[in-house]
């Protein structure tokens, strides 16, 4: 790093920073997809901010701890405070030093995609070129791109037929995340190639951009994870997504995977079942969670949540598929309290009509979804950013993992 440091620095305060910054980004990767709002990731975005200054101040002597803090603990979170002082530094020699531990641990590389997120459009692409030799230097300039949620370069699309299968599945996502329409083509096609990071990339990005063939038919396997499986059943039919569903009730160590997908298909057919499995330990938070996913009922602001179950840890010992049920996404939900669910139930079922989607409350609309974007939790904020794309194919992907502040602003534009 080359800035000019006037003032002494003081090391003790530049490890504090860097431990800081990288300790809290971790955390962070844990909450973009959990039971927080769009206020409480500002509040910790502002944080990790200023710790990112602290080390920009120091210069040199940032950029050396943040180095030692990488090489003494390889996490996501020390890789996105190294690639960030690197690319807002605008210092290439030392983002290829970044990219290069990245690519040795692949758990590693939203740490590097997230810091371009954090910087500005233009600081973001100083240091590496799509043109690049360097297959890894071209797969981040691509992310880069897709980061940004623009698609004003042809030179992104091109790269559709490198020779590197990641940089290819880069492009798909690419296309998915900014709505790039013309990409439904190269989706479609992408499905029937042999490797399996391709197949999966371009599936996501052909049901984003619109196809309900092809693309929609390879996400909804079951083999295609968790996340590639709820956004199938938010793009199916109500009844088309009722008969996927199917296919994982026969299968115990799915249970997890059932219960979120009840709540995402949004029939409150499931309604009975899902008050039912509130009592077990075991799926009671996730049976809740779904629950309020399709009545929008949220169950600790209603008065609807009891206390942990003291003998749940006794209770999980004796089962593998259970324990793995109750982790599996359900920390930092609520434990209802299945009697007053079921009396809330009884008031206002009424209101809810069988083979209906419901998402929080309400049938799937724009305005409702953009609402959910503003006031919800990340996992509801997830789910409505994907309605949007599903409603309007050619909308680009609201980034629910960007900079809280950086999402502020792009609500305040939408109607």
């Amino acid at each position: 790093m080359t800035q000019v440091v006037s003032d002494p620095v003081i090391p003790s305060v530049v490890h504090q920073h860097a431990e800081e910054a990288g300790g809290l980004w971790d955390v962070r990767s844990r909450l973009v997809a959990g039971p927080v709002t769009l206020a409480d990731l500002l509040r910790l975005d502002e944080r990790i901010t200023a710790h990112l200054d602290g080390l920009m101040v120091a210069g040199q002597h940032g950029w050396d701890v943040v180095l030692e803090a990488l090489s003494a603990r390889t996490s996501p979170g020390a890789v996105f405070s190294a690639a960030y002082l690197a690319v807002a530094g605008r210092n290439p020699a030392s983002l290829h030093r970044v990219m290069q531990r990245a690519a040795a641990q692949p758990e590693l590389w939203n740490g590097l995609v997230s810091a371009l997120e954090w910087t500005s459009r233009s600081e973001s692409r100083s240091g590496y070129e799509l043109g690049s030799s360097d297959a890894l230097a071209r797969e981040l300039a691509v992310a880069a791109w897709g980061a940004s949620r623009n698609d004003d370069d042809d030179r992104v699309w091109r790269l559709i037929d490198d020779p590197s299968p990641r940089v290819r599945a880069a492009v798909l996502t690419a296309m998915g995340d900014c709505g790039y329409e013309p990409g439904v083509a190269s989706c479609a096609d992408a499905v029937l190639q042999s490797e399996a990071v391709v197949r999966a990339s371009g599936a996501r990005a052909g049901v984003l951009l619109g196809d309900r063939g092809r693309s929609l038919q390879v996400l909804g396997r079951l083999d295609g994870g968790r996340t590639a499986l709820l956004l199938a059943l938010q793009a199916h039919t109500v009844e088309s997504a009722h008969r996927l569903l199917k296919g994982l009730v026969s299968d115990s160590k799915r249970m997890a995977l059932l219960l979120s997908g009840a709540g995402v298909i949004g029939d409150p057919i499931y309604v009975p079942w899902l008050i039912g499995l509130m009592q077990p330990p075991e799926t009671a938070r996730l049976a809740g969670g779904a629950f309020s996913l399709i009545t929008g009922l949220d169950l600790a602001s209603a008065g609807l949540e009891r206390e942990r179950p003291e003998s749940l840890d006794a209770d999980l010992g004796d089962s593998p598929e259970s324990a793995d049920v109750a982790v599996d996404h359900g920390e930092g939900l609520a434990w209802p309290d299945v009697d007053g669910v079921r009396k809330w139930w009884a008031a206002n079922s009424s209101r809810f009509q069988v083979g209906q989607r419901y998402f929080m409350g309400a049938p799937v609309t724009w305005e409702h979804c953009v609402d959910v974007l503003k006031n919800g939790y990340q996992r509801q904020r997830i789910l409505a950013a994907h309605y949007l794309c599903l409603l309007r194919p050619g909308t680009p992907l609201f980034n629910t993992s960007a900079p809280a502040w950086r999402q502020q602003r792009l609500l305040a534009q939408m109607h």
